[in-house]
């Protein structure tokens, strides 16, 4: 479902847009909740009638009817509440994970400059606990709020029905109640806000640590990580025992309340009694609408808190929703076809105004030319590899393919044209046959057979038994880098793309693996547009052209051939020193 403009704020929103295509069930639930409403509301009218009729000889003939009625109703009471939980819980769990998918597709689709400036587990902590906030919302909350007020309105009727002293009394009592209830909700949103804001923080610089385990076992800091984790559950402690103060003040507000209300049906009904205008069994209803008064109250009074926590997770949801992208697609996207040309004329770029990355690059490139690309680490060769596939936007110059310029370009077309290949492997938890595919059904895998048999990968694949179902782990373990560098291959070949860039995707490999992947490089490259990004000289032997970077700007540019025949060449000096590292 696409996302809609998200002009209103709140809960009304969520439903209006979430709740669309589940009308029926939700008609359903409704007329659960009322006529679980009615049959709470008729139930003290018939103890009523049981206790007057047993006081009274004459009517207690139809006390056994009035007993089954009332077990009847309770019974159905009980069908109607289990029902509704079902239904409410149904209708929540298909809403939130609308909102989740959309959350993820919203994501997705933002600019990497957005990813830099959130950690990885803020966004899940948005997009899996706020977004249970909300499920809490739709599944209970709603129910709750809807039919607790719809019991008070009831309530009160019946209290105006018996005499309007006591509904009076008991109508000043719910709106001090509603009034007092507002201002504790006021006092507490802020602590619940703040509340919110440290768990994003905490469960932020956990996904970090989790993520980078590796990394800091190697580097002997995780004590540091240790200390910083302390360091974020100590802030987050007193905020949250202040919010949880807030909460506490609900409850006592919840006591006051109801001593007060069952004060005001005692009173009134002992002084109605005494004048004659009320039966025993009049004052036991008021009683028990009395409890039906408090229960809804004292309901209203504990989702509150929800509320507070609710108001802080739409909050940060609505914050993601609204953020759009930088990288936007045109109003009249065309699209690509095969095959494709692609020329580069004086492209500058920088992710801050003032840090240039890249000054007035220029290179023209056509079906089977391969460029290799050299630099020193920082001299801007991974970011050109991501302006190609348009994850930012250059700041002047051009980028065209066919001679279109590439933010007139469909981005599902040019991402499906040109393919990137980093040296950090994306492998998930499953099958071979998954991460190949990407769960896409019209891989067949006779297709996959073919891929592999194409890539001369046959007698490599075959050492696995279970073949495409064999199972791998999340980021390849289970594999070398090598082998799991080579499945990213076979993914590539089957997108069939016309650009393919490899950035640095030897920097992890043993030797003989390397001779595998230059091999498959190779085959690979077959009549496309190649851009190799290399640390090693050996990944450059079948460029045609090779691009020297230095510090954003183009230090050297010509055909590999001639480039070696001039001694005074970046690239002939390398050699001649025997570099086969380009890092320094």
């Amino acid at each position: 479902m696409k996302l809609k403009r998200w002009k209103d704020s709140g809960a009304v929103a969520l439903l209006r847009q979430y709740l669309e295509g589940q009308r029926l069930k939700f008609l359903v639930l409704s007329i659960c909740v009322v006529a679980g409403i009615a049959i709470q509301i008729v139930n003290p009218q018939i103890v009523r009638g049981f206790l007057d009729a047993a006081l009274s000889p004459e009517h207690q003939s139809n006390l056994m009817q009035m007993a089954l009625l009332f077990f009847g109703l309770a019974f159905l009471q009980q069908i109607l509440a289990v029902g509704a939980t079902y239904l409410a819980q149904t209708v929540g769990w298909e809403a939130t994970n609308k909102l989740k998918e959309d959350l993820v597709a919203h994501a997705l689709s933002l600019d990497m400059g957005y990813f830099k400036t959130i950690r990885q587990g803020e966004i899940i902590e948005i997009i899996e606990g706020d977004v249970n906030v909300l499920f809490n919302f739709f599944s209970r909350m709603v129910i709750i709020l809807v039919s607790n007020l719809l019991l008070i309105i009831g309530v009160l009727s019946m209290y105006y029905r018996e005499d309007y002293r006591i509904g009076l009394g008991q109508t000043i009592f719910v709106v001090l109640a509603f009034y007092l209830t507002s201002h504790i909700k006021r006092f507490g949103e802020d602590f619940w806000k703040e509340n919110r804001q440290k768990s994003g923080d905490t469960f932020g610089f956990m996904g970090e640590v989790i993520q980078n385990t590796e990394d800091i076992k190697a580097s002997g800091a995780s004590r540091y990580a240790s200390l910083n984790c302390q360091k974020l559950l100590m802030g987050w402690m007193p905020v949250r025992i202040k919010a949880g103060m807030a909460g506490w003040a609900f409850f006592m507000l919840s006591l006051f309340l109801q001593l007060t209300s069952f004060g005001i049906s005692l009173l009134v009904g002992t002084w109605l009694w005494k004048m004659g205008e009320v039966s025993v069994g009049t004052i036991y209803m008021f009683y028990a609408y009395t409890n039906y008064l408090n229960r809804p109250i004292d309901a209203i009074q504990r989702q509150m808190q929800d509320i507070q926590a609710l108001s802080a997770s739409l909050g940060r949801i609505l914050e993601l929703l609204g953020r759009q992208s930088c990288i936007v697609e045109h109003k009249s996207p065309k699209v690509l076809k095969s095959p494709v040309q692609l020329s580069l004329k004086n492209v500058s770029f920088a992710y801050e105004p003032e840090e240039s990355v890249l000054e007035n690059l220029s290179f023209n490139l056509k079906p089977g030319q391969c460029l290799g690309v050299i630099g020193r680490t920082g001299s801007g060769k991974t970011t050109l590899a991501r302006l190609l596939i348009r994850l930012y936007d250059i700041n002047a110059g051009s980028i065209e393919l066919n001679g279109i310029a590439i933010q007139e370009i469909s981005l599902k077309s040019l991402r499906k044209k040109v393919a990137y290949v980093t040296q950090d492997v994306q492998l998930f938890s499953g099958s071979i046959r998954d991460n190949l595919t990407f769960f896409n059904p019209e891989i067949t895998d006779q297709k996959l057979e073919e891929a592999i048999e194409a890539m001369d990968m046959t007698a490599w694949f075959s050492k696995y038994e279970a073949g495409f179902d064999t199972i791998i782990g999340t980021g390849g373990v289970g594999l070398s880098a090598g082998e799991a560098q080579l499945l990213t291959f076979v993914r590539l070949f089957l997108t069939n793309p016309d650009i393919v860039i490899l950035d640095e995707v030897s920097s992890r490999l043993d030797p003989e693996t390397e001779r595998q992947l230059q091999y498959t490089i190779q085959r690979l490259m077959r009549n496309r547009i190649g851009i190799v990004i290399a640390h090693k000289l050996w990944t450059l032997e079948h460029a045609d052209e090779i691009l020297v970077l230095e510090r954003g700007r183009v230090l050297e540019y010509g055909k590999r051939a001639l480039l070696l025949k001039n001694e005074e060449s970046r690239l002939s000096q390398l050699l001649a020193v025997g570099a086969e590292e380009v890092l320094a």
